[in-house]
């Protein structure tokens, strides 16, 4: 009799030790691909408003554990009054990428833990793609203007990297995961997320 009591308990740990990991491994498969959010606002003052649309792509590797990169693509759009040169406001507008890659972990049906790795982070702002829009320019402007998209590059890099490592980084959690077809709601902490899933799962 003692050894059906010693046994049982064996056997039900080993009965919700297997549904669990099938639990996990199940919401690591159903992952697999690259999820986009909607775009959102992560700046939004009167001088400057940046919108920015992340990717979550997952690629497991063994049981219920794989490779993870988060990127990012950004909209920039920076309102600049008139000065000696500028006879009328004009407003800058430019785009910008960024990623970080790490891995990440099920380790729930319905939890996952995300783990960036901060020296993988990188951020690009593309000189070619500033623009200025504008209604009155003075002539001689317009050239200067041009030789600045450059500098104003370098500028938007500058200011959006500490926001986008916190960003992109703070998130170590996905919890309330559930995941219908192609649609992904889950929460990151702090707001309810919807991701679509972007590329076919193989």
């Amino acid at each position: 009799m003692k050894n059906k009591h010693i046994i049982f308990p064996a056997v039900v740990f080993a009965v919700i030790a297997l549904v669990s990991c099938e639990n996990k491994e199940g919401l690591s498969k159903k992952i697999n691909g690259t999820w986009q959010s909607v775009p959102e606002h992560i700046v939004n003052t009167d001088s400057i408003s940046v919108d920015i649309i992340k990717s979550y792509e997952f690629a497991p590797s063994q049981d219920a554990e794989g490779t993870l990169i988060i990127s990012a693509m950004l909209s920039i759009e920076k309102y600049m009054p008139a000065n000696d040169s500028i006879i009328s406001p004009l407003t800058l507008n430019s785009a910008a990428v960024a990623s970080v890659t790490g891995k990440y972990e099920a380790i729930a049906y319905d939890k996952i833990v995300l783990r960036p790795d901060d020296s993988t982070f990188s951020l690009s702002v593309d000189s070619a793609a500033v623009s200025y829009d504008y209604d009155v320019l003075d002539e001689n402007a317009a050239p200067d203007l041009t030789r600045l998209k450059p500098q104003w590059a370098t500028e938007f890099r500058k200011y959006l990297t500490p926001i986008l490592k916190k960003n992109l980084l703070q998130c170590d959690t996905l919890t309330k995961v559930k995941i219908n077809n192609t649609l992904m709601d889950c929460h990151d902490g702090k707001t309810d997320i919807t991701l679509r899933l972007q590329s076919p799962q193989p």
